[in-house]
């Protein structure tokens, strides 16, 4: 795997939402941003819901990407000046 991330779908955005509840869980407050291919509403709701601070679909832009890396960053100073 040469310490690249990986990441699979298994079902509509399940593995994102795992993911998230699970580093909740153990107290971990990450920000993130997921990046798909798929268009689906249902699921960018229930991710946005769960504490994604943002959400790209495929194919996006450098600028988009920018956008929510800024995004995660001032989520971030947020959670640790609380």
């Amino acid at each position: 795997m040469g310490g690249k991330p990986r990441n699979h779908r298994s079902g509509k955005g399940r593995f994102g939402l795992q993911v998230q509840d699970r580093l909740r869980a153990a107290g971990y407050h990450v920000p993130t941003i997921v990046m798909t291919a798929l268009a689906d509403e249902n699921v960018r709701a229930r991710m946005l819901q769960a504490g994604a601070v943002g959400f790209l679909y495929k194919p996006f832009t450098e600028q988009d990407l920018a956008n929510g890396i800024q995004a995660a960053l001032e989520a971030k100073e947020d959670d640790s000046r609380r």
